[in-house]
């Protein structure tokens, strides 16, 4: 989600749950670069095939989140990095609806998100997560958000009072005449870019459950 052709050299990594994406199937049918596809099947296992990329099958019948530790384990990998599962289960667990509100990221955010409009402020390195976001919100809670390059100070300091400014960059609130509720992680770290999207996976979720909109979310053991 959120990679544009051409915006990154080398190697390219493709992710379709369901094989079917009309933005990564053509892409990889006519960019001629190369790369891995991740899915359970579909258009895109063969396209990709045929194509020379490299092919990575998911079990079917779980959803995408479900299975975000272990895809960003492998793509990390790819780029020499390791990640700390026992770390990352502890954090998770701080997420779950067993947890807490008040000690309880994705909650309180989530809270924070059913107070007015929402205006997500991103830098190249969390563009991707951003619009990730946008789109969580719209499929988990109904919501319609809208997310704005950090450099662009004129759309983010001309929001009213009504306006949560959620920002994925550290450095926003110093730069410009506005206040923002930051993400706790630095998006220019895998790791911490791996958490802040698990942060908005669940607080898209915990948002839909507090406007009534009909929900399961359970702990996994």
């Amino acid at each position: 989600k959120g990679y544009k052709p051409g915006s990154s050299p080398g190697f390219k990594v493709i992710i379709s749950h369901d094989g079917e994406s009309r933005d990564a199937v053509p892409f990889i049918r006519n960019s001629g670069e190369k790369g891995m596809v991740v899915s359970v099947g579909g258009t895109i296992k063969r396209v990709a095939k045929e194509n020379g990329w490299e092919y990575q099958s998911l079990p079917r019948g779980y959803p995408m989140k479900f299975l975000m530790p272990e895809i960003a384990g492998c793509l990390l990998s790819l780029g020499g990095f390791s990640l700390d599962y026992s770390s990352l289960s502890t954090f998770v667990n701080s997420l779950l609806p067993s947890s807490l509100s008040t000690e309880n990221v994705s909650k309180r955010l989530a809270r924070q998100l059913g107070n007015g409009g929402i205006l997500f402020v991103y830098d190249r390195r969390s563009l991707g997560l951003s619009k990730r976001f946008v789109e969580l919100l719209k499929m988990n809670s109904k919501v319609e958000a809208v997310a704005v390059d950090k450099n662009d100070a004129s759309k983010i300091a001309g929001q009213g009072s009504n306006v949560n400014i959620i920002s994925f960059c550290k450095d926003v609130k110093s730069s410009s005449n506005f206040s923002a509720w930051d993400f706790p992680y630095p998006c220019d770290d895998p790791y911490g870019y791996l958490k802040n999207a698990i942060i908005a996976e669940f607080s898209s979720i915990y948002l839909s459950l507090l406007l009534g909109i009909d929900t399961e979310l359970v702990d996994i053991e």
